[in-house]
């Protein structure tokens, strides 16, 4: 149950951290007999999927509710995607996108979804698609800090 945990950790985060700021979190459940996977979110970044059939990356739309600690949960919508051989869904931090070049431009959605789907072309694995994405964002950052922590996470789906 995917809101039902985020509902949780909420609870128990207001109960440790009253008066803390707030925590994005994401959190999916994922059925390999039905190569279906539920995924809710709380103020985090949307995964992009890529789908190995078409070539193209997009974002997994779903309705995020506030970031944990800021309030009770009340609902969780929860989304329901089929994944397919060769799909591959990366999960990412804000950082990511929020990273910088020289003239202060963002790294964003269009450069992180064009990143993916070169990145996945030909079903390379998983630490190289990673890679090749690091690799276009350290590009594009040219030397630059980032602001912010950077997080990839990579499911490959068989």
């Amino acid at each position: 149950d995917a809101a039902g945990v985020l509902r949780k950790i909420n609870d128990h985060f207001e109960y440790l951290w009253e008066d803390t700021g707030f925590v994005t979190a994401g959190y999916g459940v994922y059925d390999e007999a039905s190569r279906v996977l539920r995924w809710a979110c709380a103020g985090h970044c949307p995964p992009m999927l890529y789908r190995a059939a078409s070539g193209k990356a997009e974002e997994v739309g779903c309705s995020p509710v506030l970031p944990l600690v800021i309030e009770s949960l009340e609902e969780v919508p929860v989304t329901e995607l089929r994944l397919e051989p060769g799909d591959r869904l990366l999960l990412y931090t804000d950082g990511v996108l929020d990273r910088t070049n020289a003239d202060g431009e963002f790294f964003g959605n269009v450069r992180l979804r064009d990143a993916l789907e070169h990145a996945a072309a030909g079903s390379p694995g998983a630490t190289e698609i990673i890679a090749s994405v690091i690799a276009a964002i350290d590009a594009f950052a040219a030397g630059t800090e980032p602001p912010d922590d950077q997080t990839l996470l990579l499911a490959a789906v068989s």
